[in-house]
């Protein structure tokens, strides 16, 4: 359609106006998630310099192991990890309360039916056949097309039918 309009330049002009909006907004958040993150690591590495100085001062002054001390460094240090993994979904939390609540509303609510006691009728089972009669459709979008105009017909159980017809046809339907 692009092509029998000549409307080629038109349509790369309009899209890639939207393109570049977003690459700039994306550039801009880039940036501020690569800044985060580099003073992140670059906290995370203070701090551990700063543990194995304090350390070397403790094993130096204090007689304390190497091993103690490197034992108690990797605690801290992964601890604070752990913890600040774990504040990342903070934000999320509120949403997850929600979420608990709708699961659990819905797990507590009494069902009508009693699985567990076999009372009440029971429904037969038909005999695995199915039968369609006049069956009318049209796509809402487009009632003046019909797709089945007075579709009619029964498959028996076991028996294998095909659905044939022209692309359109309403095979899917």
């Amino acid at each position: 359609t692009v092509r029998a309009f000549v409307a080629e330049a038109w349509t790369v002009e309009f899209y890639t106006g939207y393109l570049n909006r977003t690459a700039s907004g994306a550039s801009r958040g880039a940036i501020v998630t690569g800044l985060a993150y580099g003073t992140s690591t670059c906290m995370m590495f203070l701090a551990y310099a700063a543990g194995f100085y304090y350390g070397g001062y403790l094993i130096e002054e204090q007689g304390v192991g190497f091993q103690a001390m490197l034992q108690s460094l990797m605690a801290v240090m992964l601890g604070s990890i752990g913890v600040g993994n774990a504040l990342a979904f903070v934000p999320d939390l509120d949403d997850a309360k929600v979420a608990a609540h709708d699961v659990l509303e819905i797990l507590d609510t009494e069902s009508k039916i009693n699985a567990v006691r076999p009372t009440g009728s029971v429904e037969k089972m038909g005999d695995g056949s199915i039968e369609f009669k006049s069956v009318y459709f049209q796509y809402p979008t487009r009632p003046d097309v019909a797709i089945l105009k007075g579709l009619s017909f029964r498959v028996e159980s076991g028996q294998q039918v095909a659905l044939v017809g022209p692309s359109g046809g309403g095979k899917s339907t």
